[in-house]
């Protein structure tokens, strides 16, 4: 076994679980929740990490329809209508479009490690975790994502990478036997 097979993995946060919980808590087991229907209260320590974005099959878009006032912050100007693929390696917008479908279609959640380079220069990672839900206002899936381990210096972000760690999180619940 190679060094990079017996690797271990980054862990979950607090924060990515406890996003994970409030949606699953929001709707039945296997399905989506409304938009609506989601206990924002009990996520108020997350929410200016929080993002919605529509994906747009006919466009290729992941348009942003909720930013948090933290993401807004770090961009340094609002985002609302700006495509989230504009932000990433030209490279890798295909794969980030076609993740938001799958886990619009199975669905299912997805977690992931991913870089990314700021204005400054400069690099880190960010942990993203993301869930189909619906807008019944719109008629429409989007996904919500929350940013999670965010650098202490907010700067505004340059490019996204591939991801280099990722999970599918499963929606439906496994009952027990």
């Amino acid at each position: 076994m190679t060094d990079d097979a017996i690797r271990e993995r980054t862990a979950r946060s607090a924060e990515s679980t406890q996003f994970e919980n409030v949606l699953r808590t929001s709707t039945l087991p296997g399905l989506m929740p409304n938009l609506k229907q989601i206990d924002f209260g009990a996520m108020a320590g997350l929410a200016p990490w929080i993002a919605v974005v529509h994906p747009n099959s006919l466009r290729k878009t992941l348009c942003f329809t909720i930013s948090g006032p933290g993401i807004t912050q770090m961009q340094g100007q609002s985002i609302l209508g700006a495509d989230y693929l504009e932000l990433f390696d030209p490279a890798y917008q295909g794969d980030a479009f076609d993740a938001a479908f799958v886990m619009m279609s199975k669905p299912c959640g997805l977690w992931q490690i991913t870089p990314a380079w700021f204005d400054d220069g400069s690099e880190g990672f960010f942990e993203y975790t993301g869930f189909p839900v619906f807008d019944e206002e719109h008629s429409r899936g989007v996904i919500m994502f929350l940013i999670a381990n965010t650098p202490r210096r907010l700067r505004r972000v340059r490019l996204v990478g591939h991801a280099t760690e990722w999970e599918w999180i499963e929606m439906r619940s496994v009952s027990a036997a």
